[in-house]
């Protein structure tokens, strides 16, 4: 009964693997042909608003990064960050050359974390 056990087990793990690296390899293949059509500054912005996205998830999710940050201002630096890469990363849209889905893309990526942060505080300041 327990090897049993550990085939299905096994078997469950095959099945995962397989499925992670066909998501791995149509990235892949997503990313090398819209890379392509981006400056590599554009792309290294993307992926930093991408890095900092994560981090501010962290602040709200992860009690070890949440509590580095109980109590203080300092939570309010990655928002900021994450709205001025936001803002760059929409001028950079703007100026880029690529036509089509990625550059509206580009757009409503840099429009929504810019505009998030900004309405937020917009919505508390004038808040009673």
């Amino acid at each position: 009964m327990l090897q049993l056990t550990n085939l299905k087990l096994l078997y469950y793990i095959c099945i995962i693997n397989q499925y992670i690296s066909k998501v791995v390899f149509s990235f892949n293949v997503l990313y090398n042909k819209t890379m392509k059509l981006l400056k590599q500054s554009t792309a290294a912005i993307f992926f930093a608003l991408i890095g900092v996205f994560i981090f501010i998830i962290g602040q709200f999710f992860i009690p070890a990064i949440r509590d580095l940050f109980m109590g203080s201002k300092l939570f309010l630096i990655p928002m900021g960050i994450f709205c001025l890469l936001g803002l760059v990363l929409l001028v950079l849209a703007l100026k880029e050359k690529a036509e089509g889905k990625i550059k509206k893309f580009l757009i409503l990526t840099g429009a929504s974390s810019t505009g998030f942060f900004v309405f937020v505080i917009l919505h508390n300041a004038f808040m009673p």
